[in-house]
């Protein structure tokens, strides 16, 4: 080959690469900063979970690195968890690495470039995956269908869900290595692409994993090399794969592991017949109704209507889904009318369309048939985000769509037969849908506008530039507008109010870290900003939202007063009882609202503006010796009133019968003209009402008198809304969500003041609402610190996964600690290691507190407590990634020379038709 000739192909390619990559990334920042992204507005690209959790653990994870912490444990996240299945789901992209080269001040500056990079890699990949395969010498058009395939629908509506876009953006590398592997036996590509996938976002790989099984079936039937040829494929692809998984199998094993402590790993299996999208399709018989009669009358119209709907996502301005809403399969309906013309391309084999198609039906029926869905998302149901393979259906349409264009100079006008009714059948999909007439509308001249650079494409040279011109400016139109209207749905965050009150913030929590010489103790905010405070702020607290979540200690926490949800992987704090912060460990509580609610059992330490920091006068230690009967405490599988619970545990942990509690009664009841608010059931708690003669929202009282001075707490819910306004004769002092239930502190009052609880509910609306207040009996809660406080555990040594300490213990009781139980987790009392945690079962609905909390019996006198944690099978993964390195090293040293592994020969002995893959 002349040199000059190759260095010249070399730098076109290089050039091309480039260009892949700076347009999705120039259109993201573009968009970003139309959308008034700082530096040109206040805006920030921190929306949903990525401002609860993707940029705190970030955060946290910084200062991890900054400070030497450990990996396997820390406790600003939760009351404390494992770290490694959170590392390995939220923080394993190496570019996170570069965070501790960023100043503080500039953090989410960088998170928006790493979202901008991470889709302009994607560009690069796919531009790539294009000329590995296809190895055309004219790729003029290859960087605008990376283009497609970077901002297609599924970044659109899910590009602030940054550790997804590592492994979307390593698919078209793994696939492309993949064909590399199979058809020429270079496995290089195959084996990174699939380390790099699985270390960096393991969720979103498995997606791509079972991509690529189905891609070398695929691949096997439209190149056939006979049986030998066959079973020569299969054993090269087995031999990558257990290679390049044993390869990350460090944090693959201790993941799958943690998992299994999940709410998720619970999740019960779909009926066959159940179905996605379809309402009320469930796939359940009824009385009388045989199995093939169900699939008649509700499978087989459901999937017809799923697939309408499915379908209708691939028109021109249709809206991507951030939240709930249909599969996003958007990338261009250019994208759709070139794919109708692979279908009917002479040039392109039948087995090659047939394998493509039945991609796209699968992965169309994986969206609608909810036991497939169910299968792909590793058997269990995500919470929210919906269809998150979806970006497969992309892939598999884009790559049809590339393999029409490369010939489009076959096209006849006799194509028009099936390019139209097929564009024409889906834009007749969109009647019923947001904006159907629009979408319609311009979904349809593109068709036209395609169609014309189709027939400009065959004419001459000067017009073909003309075509490839037009579809190029259609495909950067399409895929700009496509990520525009994603940012607007997803919506910019303000910046200047997050972290809130940073500086204040910051200043409280240096006080309280230079004021107390206590090894160990928690801090909270009285409300949160985040659900992840803790790893944004940086102290040891409650809170937490991770797919992560222990789901034991997820139950646990109800009865401690959280706003609990097991099944969206969060527990909540917002200021709770005194026994509440006195079992979990807070001795800190940080008010950014000024408000000093809880005088009785808090005193103010020091303010810094608005921001009020409160030391809880109850706060005893990590651990405290309780009575024995402690760990017979049961959680309620379905609670209704966690303020039953804590009494409960408060007679169980002191050995006090006096009532920690006084439970009050309502005063008045009020609700405007045309409305019904009533008392209802047996309970005292519980009340029913009715708006249906209101106009607009309206709001619903219940009042209370206060029998003495002290402290009251509450427990609400109801049914109709998810605000609560709590009033102290008349004046409005605080403003609660209720959307889940929990135990709150709502202030101290004095006797005869007229507590209001009121509730805005919309008019036409009936229901109920629950709400028991209390006033704590401060006699009897102070008597039962008195005997908690006997036997405090006095820390001597405290890092991230070790707690050593002492407890002289006055009898024989249960030594109790504020640390919830997860597996890793081992004790010691003097020297002799005790049993945790003994009936611990994940999918046990009401455990013991035993099964939650590192909590266990200890006997009278003075004794020395070890904790230590270490990540389970931790060490089984390192040793299966050395085992999996050494292999790699064999595999190099073997094929040094060619780095193949026998690759295909043809039957007939000619050079392989690479342009028929």
């Amino acid at each position: 080959m002349n040199p000059k000739k190759n260095l010249t192909a070399k730098n076109k390619n290089r050039k091309l690469l480039a260009l892949s990559f700076a347009l999705p990334t120039s259109v993201v920042l573009i968009a970003l900063l139309i959308g008034e992204h700082w530096p040109v507005g206040d805006k920030q690209i921190l929306a949903h979970d990525m401002w609860h959790q993707y940029y705190p653990f970030f955060v946290s994870f910084r200062n991890k690195l900054l400070s030497g912490g450990s990996l396997q444990y820390t406790w600003d996240i939760g009351m404390g968890t494992g770290y490694f299945p959170l590392f390995t789901y939220y923080l394993a992209s190496p570019m996170n690495l570069l965070c501790v080269l960023v100043p503080e001040a500039y953090l989410r500056e960088y998170f928006s470039l790493m979202v901008a990079v991470k889709i302009g890699l994607a560009g690069f990949a796919f531009t790539h995956y294009l000329g590995a395969v296809y190895r055309r010498e004219d790729r003029t058009a290859d960087g605008f269908f990376g283009l497609l395939y970077a901002l297609c629908a599924f970044v659109s509506g899910y590009y602030w869900n940054i550790m997804w876009l590592d492994a979307f953006a390593l698919l078209p590398l793994l696939i492309a290595g993949t064909v590399l592997l199979l058809r020429d036996g270079k496995y290089r590509l195959y084996l990174g692409a699939l380390v790099f996938s699985l270390w960096c976002n393991y969720y979103l790989s498995v997606f791509c994993c079972i991509f690529v099984a189905l891609c070398f079936f695929g691949y096997c039937i439209c190149r056939p090399n006979g049986f030998r040829g066959f079973l020569r494929r299969l054993a090269r692809i087995s031999l990558c794969t257990v290679i390049g998984i044993g390869l990350v199998a460090v944090i693959l094993l201790p993941t799958l592991n943690a998992l299994q402590n999940t709410y998720s790993a619970g999740s019960e299996v779909p009926k066959l017949l159940a179905l996605n999208i379809v309402k009320d399709a469930k796939g359940t018989t009824v009385e009388g109704q045989s199995v093939l009669q169900l699939f008649f009358t509700q499978t087989l119209p459901g999937v017809l209507k799923g697939m309408k709907e499915v379908l209708s996502g691939l028109l021109t301005a249709t809206t991507p889904t951030k939240m709930e809403g249909l599969p996003n399969i958007f990338c261009g309906f250019s994208v759709v009318v070139l794919a109708s013309f692979y279908l009917c391309c002479e040039k392109i084999s039948l087995s090659e369309k047939l394998i493509h198609l039945a991609l796209l039906f699968f992965l169309s029926l994986s969206f609608i048939f909810r036991i497939l869905d169910f299968v792909w998302n590793g058997f269990h149901f995500p919470n929210m985000l919906p269809y998150r393979f979806s970006f497969l259906f992309s892939f598999v349409l884009l790559s049809m769509a590339y393999r029409a264009y490369c010939h489009l100079d076959s096209f006849k006008f006799r194509h028009l037969a099936v390019i139209i009714p097929i564009c024409l059948g889906i834009i007749l999909c969109g009647f019923g849908q947001d904006l159907s007439i629009l979408r319609m509308i311009i979904s349809a001249s593109i068709l036209l506008i395609c169609l014309l650079a189709f027939y400009l494409f065959r004419v001459d040279r000067t017009s073909k530039s003309v075509a490839t011109l037009l579809l190029m400016l259609l495909f950067l139109a399409e895929a700009s507008a496509s990520f525009a209207r994603g940012v607007g749905v997803v919506d910019l965050t303000t910046r200047s109010t997050y972290p809130e009150d940073h500086e204040a913030v910051q200043a409280m929590l240096d006080l309280a870290e230079t004021r107390d010489d206590e090894l160990f103790w928690r801090t909270e905010m009285t409300a949160t900003q985040t659900l992840n405070d803790g790893a944004l702020n940086g102290y040891s607290g409650l809170s937490v939202f991770t797919s992560s979540a222990n789901v034991q200690f997820n139950r646990m926490s109800r009865s401690f007063g959280f706003a609990s949800w097991p099944a969206s992987n969060r527990y909540i704090y917002t200021q709770s009882s005194p026994f509440t912060n006195t079992m979990c460990g807070v001795k800190y509580l940080i008010a950014r609202d000024g408000k000093h609610l809880d005088t009785d059992n808090t005193t103010l330490v020091d303010s810094s503006g608005d921001v009020l920091l409160l030391e809880h006068d109850g706060y005893i230690a990590p651990g405290f010796m309780t009575e024995i009967a402690l760990g017979e405490f049961r959680v309620e599988s379905n609670i209704y009133n966690p303020i039953r619970e804590q009494e409960e545990m408060f007679r169980l942990a002191t050995g006090l019968e006096d009532d920690l509690y006084t439970h009050l009664t309502h005063s008045e009841l009020s609700a405007p003209e045309g409305c019904k608010l009533y008392a209802s059931g047996t309970s005292g708690t519980q009340y029913s009402y009715s708006t249906d003669g209101a106009a607009g929202t309206v709001d619903l009282c219940v009042s209370f008198v206060v029998p003495r001075d002290g402290l009251v707490c509450a427990t609400t819910k109801s049914n109709g809304n998810y605000k609560l306004y709590v009033s102290r004769n008349g004046t409005r002092t605080l403003t609660r969500d209720i959307k889940v239930r929990s135990f709150m502190a709502i202030g101290t009052f004095s006797a005869g003041d007229v507590i209001t609880m009121t509730y805005p509910v919309e008019s036409g609306k009936s229901g109920t609402i629950s709400v028991d207040l209390v006033q704590q009996n401060n006699a009897t809660f102070r008597a039962g610190m008195r005997k908690l406080s006997q036997s405090p555990w006095e820390l001597t040594e405290f890092s991230d996964t070790h707690l050593l300490g002492t407890v002289n213990a006055q009898q024989d009781g249960l030594f109790y600690t504020s640390i919830p139980y997860e597996p890793g987790w081992r004790a010691w009392v003097d020297g002799v290691e005790v049993n945790l945690a003994p009936n611990y079962d994940p999918q046990d609905e009401s455990p013991l507190l035993t099964d939650a909390m590192i909590a266990f019996p200890v006997a009278s006198g003075t004794h020395e407590v070890e904790l230590r944690y270490r990540t389970p099978m931790l060490k089984e993964g390192a040793i299966i990634s050395l085992v999996g390195l050494l292999g790699l090293a064999l595999l190099v040293i073997l094929t040094r020379k060619t780095f193949t592994l026998f690759p295909d020969k043809n039957t007939d002995g000619k050079e392989p038709n690479y342009d028929r893959i």
